[in-house]
Order: C-alpha cells, then sequence, then structure tokens
C-alpha cells in the first residue's frame, strides 16, 4: 500500500500563506492589492476555509491506500514459479541488489550447505526485480558440459540463428544488450563457468555449494535461516500452531529451510499435532554448520513425508521414487506421460499423482512440469535398498527410454533430447548394469555425434563401452557390435589410432562367434582396413582386409552391389597410395559405374565416398570428383536434412570444384547455399561465414 505525505505539505504552506497575508493585511494600511490577490486581503477568511477543504480533499484521495501493480515478468524468461511461502533473507537480497548495481556483469555466488535456500533465494529476487530487466534466463548449472543444450531454446526466443553451437550467438547478442539478468543455479567450477558469462552490461547470479567463486565477482554466505524466519515460515504454513511448538520444531531442524518446509507440510497435510511430530524420530538434525547428508538425521524428515505421502497416493509416492534416479534439473512433462507404463502403482490410480507429492513439499511445480531438490532425492534414494531400489531406478532409465525411443537421428526430437540429457546420464549412473541403461547412453552419444558435439560424445560413447565390457548380462555380441560402431565414428573424429584397436578388437569377437564368413565380420574388417590406411600405418594389410572384405559381401549378397560400393571407394584409395595405378583405375572405373545407380547407399558409404572424392580432386580430374561429392551431398541431405551444418561441407568442396573449372555461375550459387546455412545454424560471424563470404567475394 502506498500513502503520500504531500497534502501536509499543502495545508501548512497555504494556511502559512493566508495568515501572513492577515498579518499584513493588519498592520499596514494598504488599501487595495494588485489583482486578483486583493481578494484574499477583503477575504482571508473565506479564503483560508477553501484552502483548507481543497487540503483535506487532496490529503484523503492522496492517502487512500492503494495496491502497487503486480510486476511484470521480463519478455524473454523461462524463470521459476515464485515462491509463495518465501519469507526473511531481506539482507541477503539487499545485498544481491546493491552488489548487482554497480556497473558491469557481477557474479553474485550464493554459496551454501544443500537445503540452505539459495535457489528460493535467487527466484525471488528476479521476481521481486522482474522489471529491471528484459531478459531473465536460468539455467541447471549442475554439469557444465549441459549447458549448451539451455542455450538452445535461448537462442530460438530471442529469434537467433539456430544449429551448431549456441554459445557463440548467444555471448554476441548479450553484449549489445543491457537490462538482462543470468542465473546459472547450482554451479560446481568458476573455470567451466566462465566461457558462459558474455560480458557487458548485464548481471549474472551464480549459486553454488561450492567456495572459490571470488575471482569472478563478489559473494554471499547463505547460512540457515534465522529462529524467527523458521517460526515465521512454520506459522505461515501451519495455521493455528503455537509459537512455542514452532519454536521448538526450528530448533530441531536447525533452521533449515528444505526440511522445515518439508515439516510444514507434514503437518499441514496430515493434521498431526506438533508434539507428536516432536516426539516423532530424528535427533540431531543439524551440527553447527557440518554439510548435512543424506545419511544424517534429517533425511528422516523426508522418510516422515513419504510414508504419509504412500498412505494417501501410492502412485505418487512411486513417483517421487523413481524421480530420485533422475537428475536434480526439472522433470519435463513427457516423463509423467511415459511413467504408468514403468510403475504399476500410476496404472491402477487415475489421480494426477503430482499434486499430492507437491502438497507435502516432496516435489515443486515447474513452468512445464516439475523437479525434486537433490537433498530430497539423495535422502529417499538413502531408504531404498535392494530389489526396490533396483525397480526405481531401472523404471526411471526404461521410462527415459521410451520417451526418447528411435529418435536420437531425427531433428524433430533433438529439442526433447537437449532437456532429457541430464536425467538420462544420471540413471544410467544409479543402474549402471542394466541393459536399458546402456543402451539409453549409447543413444545419447549417438545424439551428440549428429548434433555436432564430438567432445560430449567421445566420454559418454567410451562410458558405454566400459559398462558393456563389464555387464553381466551383455552378451559378446553385444560387445563386438558396440567395438564395430564406436570404431567407425572413431575414423570420423578422426582418431585412427584407436579406431584401429577397436576394430581389432572386433574382429576377434566376430570370428569367434560367428565364424569366418559372415557379413557382420566384413564391416569390421572395412573399418579396420580405414583405420590403417588412413593412419598412415600397413597399406598391404589394409588392401588384404578390403579384398577379403568384398569377398565375404560378395559371397553372402551376390545380388547386392550397393554393399560393396564403400569397399570399392577405399581399394581404390589404397590402390593409389601403394603405387598401382592401372588397379587403381580399374576399381574406380567400376565404383563410378555402380555409385551413381544405387539409391539407398549410406552415411557410412559417405564417407568413403568422400575419399575418393578427395583423391579425384587431387588427381585434377574435377568432373568425376564433382559427381562424386554430388553423390556426397544426396546421400548428408537423406541422413541429416537438407539445411543441416553437415551439408555445408560438401557444398562448398562442389563450389570449390566449379570454381576451378572455371563454372563461376555454378561456384557462385553453390557457395551461396552454403552461407545461408552458416548464417542460420552458427551465425553470420562464425569463421565458416566469413570464409564462404571471402570466397565469394573472389569469384567477382
Amino acid at each position: 500500500m502506498r500513502r503520500s505525505p504531500a497534502a501536509l505539505a499543502i495545508v501548512a504552506s497555504g494556511s502559512c500563506a493566508v495568515l501572513a497575508a492577515l498579518a499584513v493585511n493588519a498592520a499596514t494600511d494598504v488599501g487595495r492589492w494588485p489583482g486578483w490577490f486583493d481578494l484574499v486581503r477583503r477575504h482571508s477568511w473565506w479564503a483560508l476555509t477553501v484552502l483548507t477543504v481543497l487540503a483535506v480533499t487532496l490529503q484523503l484521495v492522496l492517502w487512500w491506500p492503494t495496491v502497487e501493480r503486480p510486476r511484470r515478468l521480463a519478455s524473454v524468461s523461462n524463470l521459476p514459479m515464485r515462491n509463495v511461502h518465501f519469507v526473511g533473507r531481506e539482507e541477503s537480497l539487499t545485498r544481491i541488489k546493491s552488489h548487482l548495481g554497480k556497473g558491469l556483469v557481477t557474479v553474485e555466488a550464493l554459496h551454501g550447505l544443500g537445503g540452505v535456500g539459495k535457489t528460493q533465494l535467487a527466484i525471488e529476487y528476479a521476481h521481486r526485480h522482474a522489471r529491471d530487466y528484459d531478459i531473465i534466463w536460468w539455467f541447471a548449472a549442475e554439469r557444465a558440459d549441459l549447458l549448451r543444450d539451455q542455450l538452445v531454446a535461448l537462442v530460438a526466443v530471442l529469434g537467433l540463428p539456430s544449429g551448431g553451437d549456441p554459445l557463440p550467438a548467444v555471448v554476441t547478442e548479450l553484449r549489445r544488450r543491457d537490462r538482462w539478468l543470468l542465473i546459472f543455479d547450482n554451479a560446481e567450477e568458476p573455470n567451466a563457468l566462465k566461457p558462459f558469462l558474455p560480458g557487458g552490461n548485464g548481471h549474472v547470479i551464480v549459486t553454488s555449494r561450492q567456495r572459490g567463486w571470488g575471482t569472478l565477482g563478489k559473494t554471499i554466505d547463505v547460512d540457515v535461516m534465522s529462529r524467527t524466519e523458521s517460526t515465521t515460515l512454520l506459522r505461515r504454513r501451519v495455521p493455528g500452531i503455537a509459537l512455542d511448538a514452532a519454536d521448538a520444531i526450528a530448533e530441531r531442524l536447525g533452521g533449515l529451510p528444505l526440511a522445515i518446509e518439508q515439516a510444514a507440510a507434514f503437518l499441514e497435510q496430515t493434521g498431526t499435532p506438533p508434539e507428536a511430530y516432536l516426539a516423532g524420530p530424528g535427533e540431531v538434525l543439524l551440527d553447527h554448520g557440518k554439510p548435512i547428508s543424506p545419511t544424517s538425521g534429517v533425511a528422516d524428515v523426508w522418510d516422515v513425508s513419504l510414508h504419509a505421502l504412500r498412505a494417501a497416493s501410492p502412485a505418487s509416492a512411486a513417483l517421487v521414487q523413481m524421480c530420485s534416479f533422475l537428475g536434480p534439473e526439472p522433470i519435463p512433462k513427457e516423463i509423467l506421460q511415459a511413467a504408468p507404463g514403468a510403475l504399476q502403482a500410476m496404472r491402477d490410480e487415475a489421480a494426477d499423482p503430482v499434486g499430492p507429492a507437491v502438497a507435502f513439499s516432496l516435489i515443486r511445480r515447474t513452468n512445464d512440469g516439475f523437479y525434486l531438490h537433490r537433498l530430497t532425492a539423495a535422502a529417499i534414494r538413502r531408504k531404498l535398498r535392494g530389489a526396490a531400489r533396483t525397480h526405481y531406478a531401472v523404471a526411471a532409465a526404461t521410462v527415459l527410454e521410451e520417451v526418447l525411443s528411435a529418435s536420437e537421428t531425427d531433428p524433430a526430437y533433438w529439442s526433447r533430447w537437449r532437456r532429457l540429457m541430464p536425467h538420462v546420464l544420471a540413471a544410467a549412473e544409479y543402474a549402471p548394469n542394466v541393459a536399458v541403461c546402456r543402451k539409453l547412453l549409447h543413444s545419447a552419444g549417438t545424439f551428440r555425434r549428429w548434433d555436432l558435439q564430438p567432445e560430449t560424445a567421445r566420454p559418454i560413447l567410451t562410458r558405454v563401452l566400459e559398462l558393456t565390457r563389464s555387464g553381466h548380462d551383455a552378451t559378446q555380441a553385444e560387445l563386438a557390435d558396440l567395438l564395430v560402431s564406436l570404431g567407425w565414428w572413431m575414423t570420423e573424429l578422426p582418431d585412427n589410432a584407436t579406431a584401429r584397436e577397436l576394430f581389432e578388437e572386433s574382429l576377434v569377437l566376430h570370428t569367434e562367434i560367428l565364424g569366418e564368413g559372415h557379413p557382420l565380420l566384413a564391416k569390421a574388417m572395412h573399418g579396420l582396413a580405414m583405420a590403417l590406411s588412413y593412419g598412415d600405418y600397413d597399406q598391404h594389410e589394409a588392401l588384404r582386409l578390403l579384398q577379403r572384405a568384398a569377398e565375404v559381401i560378395g559371397k553372402a549378397s551376390p545380388e547386392n552391389r550397393g554393399s560393396t560400393l564403400g569397399i570399392e571407394a577405399d581399394t581404390f584409395v589404397v590402390l593409389r597410395r601403394l603405387g598401382r595405378t592401372v588397379e587403381a583405375e580399374e576399381m574406380l572405373d567400376r565404383f563410378l559405374t555402380h555409385a551413381f545407380e544405387v539409391d539407398d547407399l549410406t552415411h557410412y558409404d559417405a564417407i568413403s565416398l568422400r575419399h575418393v572424392g578427395w583423391d579425384l580432386a587431387e588427381m585434377d580430374d574435377l568432373v568425376r570428383a564433382c559427381r562424386v561429392w554430388e553423390t556426397v551431398l544426396r546421400v548428408d541431405e537423406a541422413s541429416f536434412g537438407p539445411d543441416h551444418p553437415r551439408i555445408a561441407y560438401p557444398l562448398t568442396t562442389m563450389a570449390d570444384l566449379q570454381r576451378r573449372s572455371g563454372d563461376i555461375a555454378a561456384a557462385r550459387v553453390l557457395y551461396e547455399r552454403a552461407l545461408a546455412i552458416h548464417v542460420e545454424t552458427l551465425g553470420p560471424d562464425s569463421q565458416p561465414a566469413v570464409e564462404c563470404r571471402v570466397a565469394l567475394a573472389q569469384l567477382s
């Protein structure tokens, strides 16, 4: 509410003026005042009366209680919903405002124990000051390697070029703006976060349980709540609770906001008398500032609530226990839609399973789903043992696998993959020896490859290999197939040394399992030959493997010429390296005769086609080189789509060939299409876009 003292000033100044006029009139013998002031001289008491009435009216208007209009959120925002039960923390909020108001980017590291309210403090600040910003963007920052996925959504909202690495586009855009706030929640390490700090005239808030953020800006230590704040929160959530009872519970819970919220929700939902709650489990909940872990007595707070939730809604309890094996990031609604397939309790209960868990404060709703605090999740997992633990861990992975099934190579589903990636990685670690987790991780690594993030794909796929080697239910055939798949990807990086090791191991396994003449053996032979040839190893051994692979495929599928095209392409390359030019030319003629007639070439065939195209360009055979690269383009468009960043490479290669052959008009068209893809996916100032512009300028 708002009131103004302005009317008092009007009354005081006006009254003084009239009384002064009366005094002057009495002390002098002036017969007339100039202009309308003479009315005051002749009717002084009436003037004073009118002025008083006017002042009182203004006083009533200006003093009448008015409600401030709600603060409007920034026009671009993904800020989580406000906590309506937020209390206290005024000193911390004031300090954040003070530090952020001193110019360029400031990083506020709100570090403290888990559950002390760092996240809620940042959310409250952002909501209070929402109209100070045009952009407020929230990042779940526990895993810095997943921040780029969250940047993709910001790229879309800001209307920036999509595809490729979103970081340069976002940083460039924010540097030319002001009135923006970025919040990185639960970040782990300052150096990992530095590339994501734009600089410029905006603000950054970081919440973290770790120390060491002083190099980036001011820091604030967030402690547990004071006793007054704790009892206020309890009395707000539990109407009618006596002050001494609230004080005793606050003391028992050590001022930990998350635990107090949990206790309040339990009392509110169950109607349990505070005295009975105090007599329950949980002895020492906070030991004078020592870190709280789920092995301490505080875990009993959640155990009591989960027990009550299980009685009220078995489906809701099952959902919470399953979600404790996901990541701490927001859980999108797709999980909720697929959960009944893995949880019998949710199939048996038709009611909304989220509502009861929210009522008990075990989960909190978000704009597009819900989330489970990491401390709550850890406490719940701690209580699960044996078969129950395995059941919920496998359920989490199964639900994710269902939501993401067969979508890792389809760009239409990549936004879903980005949202769920933190949960995929978490679920796979909680149940690593289960086949569904290995399958899920393999799909995640494949998605990263296709999404042009090899730096994050490699550790994921390496982890899949480790789990497959150690998994008690993994078969030798599964391991052999995985080795071939990873080996082919290593040749793309290129990492021919690692590819060679993987293919050699797969050959041994495939031979033991399938025998010498099985067609799956040919793929491993072909891959090993590529690794040997392009890694500058034994070219003669590479040729022998290619010839053997062609023989195996020819016997298994004599009518399918397309199945040996990749082998023929690489055989041509190896023969050239060995100086056997006549045989190389014969192999090239055979390859080209069939390559332009086959429609079902794969991405792996396109890799071999590129090798031929490079060699033909090196031989100045530009006509045939262009035909090969046209085929590469056709295959890649079928695999990735016409506007994928990968498409730009064959386009620029073909443009270079057309320029060399003198067809400037054709080269221009190809360069312009490649430039459009680079601008749209990587940004107008990206290095590939600049190189395309230079090439176009040189055509003039």
